[in-house]
């Protein structure tokens, strides 16, 4: 019997989680240097900006069935901060292609994924 998706991803997770807390010194120059958004989780964009209302879109998904997960404001931290560390990427690699990618994206899984 093959393992669910379900179960690979928390898998997958579980062996990053592992990984990183064993190598610690590395996890924290990746947080500090390469993702400076993830240190200050209280900044603009993370703490309040679009965290919070995405989380009241996320929980009003959950109310209506449409979205499932535990913990709607971790939801909405975690897609705030992939969209706001992809977008930081592309525009200290000076990117555009990307940069235009990422935001076209990032406003259709805001947009159409969370609020059909």
């Amino acid at each position: 019997m093959r393992p669910s998706p379900t179960k690979k991803s928390s898998n997958a997770f579980d062996g990053i989680l592992s990984y990183s807390l064993e190598h610690r010194a590395g996890s924290e120059v990746i947080a500090r240097h390469l993702g400076r958004v993830a240190v200050v989780p209280d900044g603009p964009i993370l703490a309040g900006g679009l965290t919070e209302p995405l989380a009241r879109v996320i929980r009003e998904g959950i109310r209506l069935g449409f979205v499932h997960t535990s913990d709607p404001e971790m939801a909405a931290y975690l897609l705030n901060l992939a969209a706001a560390s992809a977008i930081a990427n592309a525009i200290a690699f000076e990117d555009e292609a990307m940069l235009t990618r990422v935001v076209r994206q990032a406003k259709e899984l805001y947009v159409k994924a969370l609020a059909p």
